[in-house]
């Protein structure tokens, strides 16, 4: 009888054990699947009395948003438009016309970065920067 409660004891601690192990397990597995961190955009807008802002991926172009003369606002890009190594570009459109539209070069963020977007009058002389 002795020997029997002894091994229901070893038996019942090696099944506290495995369900203990198995939820860190599940822990760690949630943790590294998440979701990737957004991509955010932070505009400045020191030119023109309104600007319209989109992001580009190749053939599709998403709007962020309006931003008025001196006001600044943040935005996230779209997860479905960082794809890979895929470039997206930041287009700056006035709204009145004003000196032509402004088109970044080429960039490539990583989750969690941040784009800032500094809109100029002229437009065209704008500049932006990957933190």
């Amino acid at each position: 009888m002795r020997r029997a409660a002894v091994r229901a004891r070893r038996w019942l601690g090696g099944l506290v054990v495995l369900a203990l192990a198995s939820g860190a397990c599940a822990t760690l597995s949630k943790q590294s699947t998440g979701a990737p961190e957004p991509v955010s955009v932070w505009v400045y807008n020191q030119g023109v009395p309104a600007v319209h802002v989109y992001v580009a991926h190749a053939t599709l172009t998403h709007s962020l948003g309006v931003l008025a003369g001196q006001d600044s606002a943040s935005y996230v890009v779209p997860q479905s438009l960082i794809i890979g190594n895929g470039a997206i570009r930041l287009i700056a459109n006035p709204i009145a016309g004003g000196g032509g539209q402004y088109v970044s070069q080429d960039l490539f963020p990583r989750p969690g970065d941040q784009i800032r977007l500094r809109v100029l009058s002229p437009v065209s002389q704008s500049y932006v920067m990957i933190r």
